[in-house]
C-alpha cells in the first residue's frame, strides 16, 4: 500500500465516510472519537441483531423439520 501523505483515503471506522489525506488521518480521529464509538456500539448491535435473527430462524427451522 502507498503512504503517500498527500493520498486520501476513507475512514476506516464502520460507517464513518469521512474522506481524508492519509497525513490527516490521526488528527480525524482522534477529533471524532465519540463519533467513532457510537458508530462501533450501532455495528455492535447490527451484529448482535443479525445474530439473534439467525438463532430465530434456526429454531424454526428446528421446528418445522
Amino acid at each position: 500500500m502507498i503512504n503517500c501523505p498527500k493520498r486520501v483515503m476513507k475512514c476506516d471506522v464502520p460507517g464513518c465516510n469521512e474522506l481524508t489525506r492519509h497525513s490527516e488521518m490521526v488528527p480525524h480521529k482522534r477529533e471524532n472519537v465519540a463519533k467513532h464509538l457510537q458508530l462501533y456500539a450501532v455495528e455492535e448491535q447490527r451484529k448482535a441483531w443479525s445474530l439473534k435473527e439467525v438463532r430465530i430462524y434456526y429454531t424454526f427451522l428446528m421446528k418445522i423439520n
